[in-house]
C-alpha cells in the first residue's frame, strides 16, 4: 500500500474515534445533565427560591459540561439552550436575562444546523425568535447574523411540514402560534391534533377551549371528526349553553362533516359494521341531531340501512319514509290538568328544539301542537327516553282543531304504530289525511308517576311537508 493511502486511511480511522468518543462523552454528559433535571423535577415542591436557582445552576453546570462535545449529539446544543433559558427567567438582572437568551439563541440555532430535520428544533427556535425581535442588536458576539435567519413564521410552518403526523410537535407549534398572536394558525393546528391525536387529554381540550371567543374561532378550532366532536358539543351544550345557540349553524355544519368522515371510515373498513352502528347512534342521540335540518335527513337514511342489516326492518322502512320528509317548527304545549280536553285551549307555547324535559303519561295531561302556516304534518313521532314498554297505543287519543277553540278526534286520520328501538319506546302517528293546524295529544291512562317522558325536541316530533 501507497504511503499516501496509509496515511488517508490512518486520518479517516482517527476521524472516526474523534466522532466516537465525542459522542460517548457528549451521551455521558448528557446522562449527568438529564439525570440532574430529573432530580429538579422529582425535588420536593415546597422549596425556597434560593434552593430552587441553586438547582437551576447545577442544572446548567451540569450541561455544559456537555457543551464541547455537543457537535456529536445535537440534542446536547438543544438542552443547553433550554438550560439557559432556565438561567435567564431566575435572574433579576436586565443584562443577565439578555445574555442567556443570546446565549439559548446561539445554542438552539446550533442545533438547527446540527440536525436540520428535527422539527423540534426549528420550533425551539422559531419560539425564542418572537421572544427576541431584535436579535442582533441585543446579542452581539453572535457567530452569525440574527436578522438573516429565517423568520419564526416560516420555520413554524416548515417544522410543521417536517412531521405532518407528529401530534408532539404540532401541539407545541400551536402553543408558540398563540405566544405570538397568531390564534388562527394555533387553532387549525389544534384542530388537527384532536383529530389525529387519540391520547388527547381533557386538560388539553380545555386549554382549546378558553381561546373560542367567536364562532370565526369555532369554524376554525371545532374537530370534524367522531368522537371529538361529541365533547366539544356537549361541552358548549352544558357550559356554555348562550354560545351554543348563537353558534348552532357551525355546530351542525361540523357534524354534517364528521358523518362523512365516518361514512368513509366504513367504506374505507377502518371500523366494522357493529363500531359504525354505534356511533351513529351516539350522533342520533345529540339534542342538535334531532332538529338539525342539515343533519338529520343523511341520519336518518344512514340509520335506515343499518337498522334493517340488524334485523329491525319495520323500524327502518320508517326512518326511510321520515327521512324524505321535512321536520316541521311546530310549537308546543303542555296542560298539565286537562279537565275538559274538548274545549281546553292550548297555550305557554315553547319552540320545537325546546331541551327541558317533559312526560307524556301523567294522568290528566295533553300535548299539544301548533303547526305554522306553510307546513302539512303527515307523520307524528312520541319518542320516550326511558327503557321498556310503558304505553298501549289505547291510552293515546289525538284531537284536533282548526281554531284552538273547539276540538275533535283525528282517529280516522290515521293509525298509531309503536315500536321499541334500543330500549326506548316510540309511537307513530302517519296521517292518510291532511290534519288541522292545533293538535293535542291527550293521555288516557291512570299512571300517577310518569315514565314515558324525554327532552321536548325529541318527546313530540311533527314530520311533513313544506310549501313554498
Amino acid at each position: 500500500m501507497k504511503r499516501s493511502t496509509l496515511a488517508v486511511v490512518i486520518i479517516v480511522s482517527l476521524l472516526g474515534l474523534v466522532q466516537t468518543i465525542g459522542g460517548s462523552l457528549a451521551s455521558y454528559f448528557a446522562s449527568r445533565a438529564q439525570a440532574a433535571a430529573m432530580a429538579l423535577q422529582e425535588s420536593d415542591s415546597s422549596f425556597s427560591n434560593n434552593s430552587l436557582e441553586r438547582d437551576i445552576l447545577e442544572l446548567h453546570r451540569s450541561w455544559g459540561q456537555a457543551e464541547p462535545f455537543a457537535e456529536f449529539k445535537p440534542d446536547a446544543f438543544q438542552a443547553l439552550g433550554r438550560s439557559a433559558m432556565l438561567m435567564a427567567g431566575i435572574g433579576s438582572d436586565y443584562d443577565q436575562k439578555i445574555y442567556f437568551l443570546c446565549q439559548a439563541l446561539r445554542y438552539f440555532a446550533d442545533a438547527v444546523q446540527a440536525s436540520p430535520l428535527r422539527p423540534d428544533f426549528h420550533i425551539a427556535l422559531a419560539d425564542l425568535q418572537y421572544q427576541l425581535p431584535h436579535a442582533s442588536r441585543l446579542c452581539g458576539g453572535l457567530p452569525f447574523d440574527a436578522d438573516a435567519m429565517q423568520s419564526p413564521e416560516a420555520r413554524l410552518n416548515y417544522a410543521v411540514e417536517l412531521a405532518p403526523q407528529s401530534v408532539e410537535d404540532s401541539y407545541n407549534a400551536s402553543v408558540v402560534y398563540l405566544t405570538a398572536g397568531n390564534k388562527h394558525a394555533a387553532l387549525k393546528l389544534l384542530r388537527h391534533n384532536q383529530e389525529t391525536n387519540p391520547l388527547f387529554t381533557d386538560a388539553q381540550r380545555d386549554y382549546v377551549f378558553r381561546f373560542i371567543t367567536s364562532e370565526t374561532d369555532l369554524r376554525v378550532g371545532i374537530p370534524r371528526t367522531y368522537p371529538e366532536i361529541l365533547s366539544w358539543i356537549y361541552h358548549f351544550y352544558y357550559d356554555q349553553p348562550n354560545e351554543y345557540r348563537r353558534w348552532r349553524s357551525t355546530f351542525e355544519d361540523a357534524l354534517v362533516d364528521s358523518l362523512r368522515e365516518l361514512e368513509s371510515r366504513r367504506e374505507d373498513h377502518r371500523i366494522d359494521a357493529a363500531y359504525f352502528s354505534s356511533f351513529l347512534k351516539n350522533i342520533a342521540a345529540l339534542p342538535l341531531a334531532a332538529t338539525s335540518p342539515k343533519l338529520r335527513p343523511r341520519l336518518d337514511q344512514v340509520l335506515a340501512t343499518i337498522y334493517q342489516a340488524e334485523g329491525n326492518s319495520a323500524w327502518g322502512e320508517l326512518l326511510a319514509r321520515r327521512a324524505e320528509r321535512d321536520r316541521l317548527p311546530v310549537l308546543k304545549s303542555i296542560i298539565i290538568d286537562d279537565l275538559s280536553p274538548l274545549r281546553t285551549m292550548l297555550f305557554a307555547w315553547r319552540p320545537d328544539e325546546e331541551y327541558r324535559t317533559a312526560s307524556l303519561d301523567s294522568l290528566g295531561r295533553s300535548i299539544g301542537v301548533f303547526v305554522p302556516e306553510g307546513s302539512i304534518p303527515t307523520m307524528l313521532v312520541l319518542e320516550s327516553q326511558t327503557g321498556g314498554s310503558r304505553l298501549r297505543t289505547t291510552e293515546l287519543e289525538l284531537l284536533g282543531s282548526n281554531n284552538n277553540l273547539r276540538f275533535h278526534s283525528l282517529e280516522n286520520s290515521g293509525t298509531w304504530q309503536s315500536y321499541l328501538i334500543d330500549g326506548r319506546e316510540v309511537f307513530v302517528f302517519e296521517f292518510t289525511s291532511s290534519p288541522t293546524r292545533f293538535l293535542k295529544i291527550r293521555y288516557t291512562g291512570a299512571e300517577r308517576q310518569p315514565k314515558f317522558f324525554n327532552r321536548f325536541d325529541r318527546l313530540i316530533q311533527v314530520y311533513g311537508e313544506t310549501q313554498s
